[in-house]
């Protein structure tokens, strides 16, 4: 059991909880993925294709960025990812 924060009134809660104690509000438990936004660092659901704060579309770049760091998962994947982006800026 973890205790999270009602999007409502931000009373601490049970995840396991159906409802705020304080105020009713519906407990809902976000499992999926969320990016950031590179433009206003909103974040929101991997599932959207435009961040819903500012309308940025996701860039190619984000995307890629976001692969290459699940798959390596260190420093050399930031290395990695900005010489490809450097290279892809220049001649493409």
């Amino acid at each position: 059991m973890a205790l999270i924060k009602c999007r409502e009134c931000g009373a601490e809660v049970s995840d396991q909880a159906a409802a705020c104690i304080k105020c009713g509000a519906p407990i809902i438990v976000d499992l999926e993925e969320k990016i950031l936004c590179w433009n206003c660092k909103h974040e929101y659901s991997n599932a959207l294709d435009n961040c819903p704060s500012c309308g940025k579309s996701r860039s190619v770049y984000v995307d890629f960025f976001m692969a290459v760091g699940s798959v390596l998962k260190n420093g050399a994947a930031v290395f990695i990812g900005i010489i490809v982006l450097i290279f892809l800026i220049k001649f493409c």
